[in-house]
Formats: structure tokens, sequence, C-alpha cells
């Protein structure tokens, strides 16, 4: 992966490229947030956060992963990967348009 522009810590490890494994909290893993990196871009950044404003959205209003997908016309995976930020999320705008 090619790194350009302004790098800020990854949120996720704090820059130790390493989490604990969500099902074994012994067990390390490679941070899937910064994809080991221990840093992410301005981009991710702002990413991280309109996933986390879309994924409050959804959980205020009581919907599921699926159902919302669904109400989206998008993949469950990509709709998990916009709350998480690693994929471009949908703007409130956007969602408000479509809901």
């Amino acid at each position: 992966m090619k790194v350009y522009g302004t790098r800020r810590p990854c949120p996720r490890c704090n820059g130790q490229k390493m989490t604990k494994h969500p099902a074994n909290p012994r067990e390390v893993q490679i941070c899937c947030t910064c994809d080991g990196l221990g840093s992410i871009s301005e981009q991710q950044s702002l990413w991280l956060k309109a996933g986390a404003d879309l994924k409050q959205f959804r959980i205020e209003h009581g919907l599921h992963l699926k159902d919302f997908a669904g109400m989206l016309h998008i993949k469950e995976c990509d709709l998990t990967d916009m709350e998480y930020g690693r994929k471009q999320p949908i703007s409130m705008d956007e969602l408000l348009v479509i809901l």
C-alpha cells in the first residue's frame, strides 16, 4: 500500500500496528483499520468520523445492519466497511434523500 499526504496515528491501535483479536483477547492481529501501518490518512480519518455518525444514526433509529443495508440498496459488508471507515460512507445529506 502506498502512503501519500498527511498521516495521523491510527485510533484503533494507537500506532502500535496490532490489536487484540475480538474473539480471543489473548491473541493479537494486524490492525484492520490501518492495515498494520500504525497510521491512517486524513481522508480515512474523515471516513471514520462519518462512518461512526452513520452507525449512530442506524442504531438510534433501531435499524439492524441487514435492514439498513437493504434500505440503502447496498451489501451488508459494504455498510460495515462504511461504518468502520474502510470505505467512503454515504453522507448524511445523501442518506436523508434516500430515506
